[in-house]
């Protein structure tokens, strides 16, 4: 994850590690590895908002400050029993992902360490058994979420409607998709085996 606000890069790994990276120099930060927990640490996504790091992780998002290299303060979406894929925001809303679920928070919240205190966002449906839901990203105020099917050629990028996921994206191919992420104010979609990235409107800008 890279942080703007403090010109570092930030490293997550497998055991809840997590390296900050600035001036060449790697800067450690043990807090999510050394967690008294049960089950997975994995960091799975970091992300930057309003100057801190969200890091999404086997049982929680755990937020940073990339300059004092601290824990500031732990949201349980999931009450620590499933894993936190992605994170996305928009205007005062924070996005948690699962692989079956979407949840919202208000992000100025001082309790969001409350499960409660998270709502299941009804908008984002139960998929067939073996898919799952991988990825969220905001861009130019529309969220986008990633789906991916069992079977190859099964992906979907959805947009989050008013009511519900919308599938806007006509792509003239059973596609697979690995990411999804912003360029320039623009979606990219990492498909085998080349990135298109996408017009506000959703007509292709640029193929590579």
């Amino acid at each position: 994850g890279n942080s703007t606000s403090n010109n570092a890069v930030f490293v997550g790994y497998e055991n809840g590690n997590l390296d900050k990276i600035k001036n060449n120099t790697v800067i450690n930060i043990p807090a999510i590895k050394l967690a008294q927990v049960q089950g997975s640490k994995r960091i799975n996504k970091i992300v930057e908002f309003d100057n801190h790091m969200y890091i999404a992780t086997g049982f929680a998002i755990v937020k940073i400050d990339p300059i004092k290299n601290e824990v500031r303060d732990t949201y349980y979406p999931t009450n620590g029993n499933q894993s936190i894929l992605d994170i996305a925001f928009r205007n005062d809303t924070i996005f948690a992902l699962t692989e079956d679920k979407l949840y919202t928070g208000i992000v100025n919240n001082i309790a969001l360490a409350d499960p409660t205190q998270w709502n299941l966002d009804s908008r984002v449906p139960a998929l067939p058994t073996d898919d799952y839901y991988a990825e969220i990203e905001t861009i130019n105020n529309r969220v986008f979420v990633l789906a991916k099917g069992d079977t190859y050629g099964g992906d979907t990028v959805f947009t989050l409607g008013t009511s519900a996921l919308v599938h806007e994206i006509n792509e003239a191919f059973d596609p697979e998709i690995y990411s999804i992420n912003e360029v320039k104010g623009m979606l990219a979609i990492n498909y085998f085996p080349g990135t298109t990235i996408y017009n506000s409107d959703l007509t292709v800008n640029a193929y590579f």
